[in-house]
């Protein structure tokens, strides 16, 4: 199973290059991919609440940094520390091959009103941060397939807007367990996966399960496993065929927030490929 998972990921994520290489991955510990468990009901109007103002938190400050990392049986697959704000970002991703841990990209990438671009680094291992010069990344494309790298706003930050809360997980009311749409659950995805499931799960608008911890009134880590996924987008009709189902039961997702460093002087490179 895990031969069959780890090929037809590898197929999907070579297929999805946009710059400075296909999909690729991390340098850190995988997530865990231990769904969250129901718990008796706790209490769920407090837990509206308390996301409603966890997620405003995070929403609401100028800039917030992110930290997202998906993982494919505890592997990783790829992860993309940055920083947004309003109409600018910037973040570097690092990808890699599953199955070779040796075999790594860091892409370098940022975001100045609605246009992306994006600079490949050398891995340290292959001789240190040596830089390729910034690409105009073409409109409705991603950079290096990372597909949450969206124009005006990296959707890791954006989807927050679109939780909807059940209840907290247990009694001790540190993690909310929310839903949200499989569309906006799929757009979170490595790009050849999300490209792989087609366009019916891009509309889907079936809940998935998600965890949302939220401490001292503030939104800090968001939790979505594939597995739940999957169980969305069948029961709303999407198909799915076994291989890639299995593929996408493998893949879990965690973004973590905090107040971000400030933006303000984020200007378009000038540097870009082609100039002199």
């Amino acid at each position: 199973m895990r031969t069959t998972v780890l090929a037809t990921l590898t197929v999907l994520i070579a297929t999805t290059a946009a710059c400075g290489g296909g999909a690729e991955v991390a340098p850190t510990s995988a997530v865990p991919s231990v769904s969250p468990t129901p718990v008796a009901r706790v209490d769920p109007d407090a837990a509206r609440r308390a996301l409603q103002e966890g997620v405003e938190q995070v929403l609401t400050e100028e800039f917030t940094d992110f930290d997202a990392l998906v993982s494919v049986d505890h592997e990783t697959l790829e992860q993309t520390r940055g920083t947004a704000g309003a109409e600018r970002w910037r973040a570097t991703s690092w990808l890699s091959t599953l199955g070779d841990s040796q075999s790594r990209t860091v892409l370098q990438s940022l975001s100045v009103d609605g246009q992306v671009w994006a600079r490949p680094e050398e891995a340290p291992e292959a001789g240190g941060a040596s830089l390729g010069c910034w690409e105009a990344v073409p409109e409705g494309q991603v950079p290096g397939g990372v597909s949450a790298l969206r124009a005006q706003e990296p959707a890791y930050v954006s989807v927050l807007g679109q939780l909807q809360a059940h209840d907290f997980t247990t009694a001790e009311r540190i993690a909310v367990r929310g839903e949200l749409s499989s569309a906006h659950a799929v757009a979170l995805m490595p790009a050849g996966m999300i490209a792989a499931l087609g366009a019916d799960a891009g509309r889907s608008s079936a809940p998935v399960d998600v965890e949302i911890d939220v401490m001292d009134g503030r939104a800090n880590r968001l939790t979505l496993h594939g597995e739940d996924v999957l169980t969305a987008l069948r029961k709303d009709g999407v198909e799915v065929d076994e291989d890639l189902g299995h593929a996408l039961t493998a893949v879990d997702l965690t973004v973590d927030y905090t107040p971000g460093a400030d933006l303000s002087t984020l200007r378009p490179p000038g540097e870009a490929c082609g100039r002199t």
